[in-house]
């Protein structure tokens, strides 16, 4: 399958491309969370350039990913507290001309006949590239409303329990 990355704005997609990509729906924690409603707008403004999509070879959608960029010390402590503390340090970041060093990826998705064909793992390394043309030496990803997966430092490979690394 011929993969290119776009991002999400390049163009407008056709809705039956999008209800299928994203017809599982989004987690409660992203549709029912106030804080995220009061700061998802500009998140969509001053992010979108981390907002990206898969698409094959007949021009469709079939994963998409987005991310958005936070200033971290790169402390366990200091990491935002899940999903919607990561949007409110972007947006009061840019707000407060903090510069960022850090990618949080807040979301991928697969289109769900296509799961299991490495295509999250292919928006993924998308969003880290993006990361890494950005100058942004981390990248890191809440995960069921909590940290650390850690993606660490984008060339130290693994990371296991503690944030500690492994080649």
């Amino acid at each position: 399958m011929a993969l290119k990355i776009e991002r999400t704005d390049a163009r407008t997609w056709p809705d039956e491309h999008l209800k299928e990509l994203f017809s599982e729906g989004f987690p409660e924690f992203i549709t029912a969370d106030r804080l995220v409603k009061d700061y998802i707008g500009r998140v969509g403004e001053w992010f979108a350039d981390l907002n990206l999509m898969l698409i094959n070879e007949h021009d469709v959608p079939v994963a998409s990913g987005w991310g958005v960029p936070i200033h971290w010390d790169g402390l366990p402590e200091t990491l935002p507290t899940g999903y919607s503390q990561a949007l409110v340090r972007a947006v009061e970041g840019r707000e407060q001309d903090v510069k960022p060093d850090t990618l949080v990826i807040c979301g991928a998705i697969v289109t769900p006949a296509l799961k299991g064909h490495g295509l999250a793992g292919e928006i993924l390394e998308a969003l880290r590239q993006t990361a890494r043309d950005a100058g942004w030496s981390q990248v890191i990803a809440p995960v069921r409303l909590r940290f650390p997966l850690l993606a660490g430092q984008l060339d130290t490979g693994t990371v296991g329990p503690g944030g500690s690394s492994h080649r």
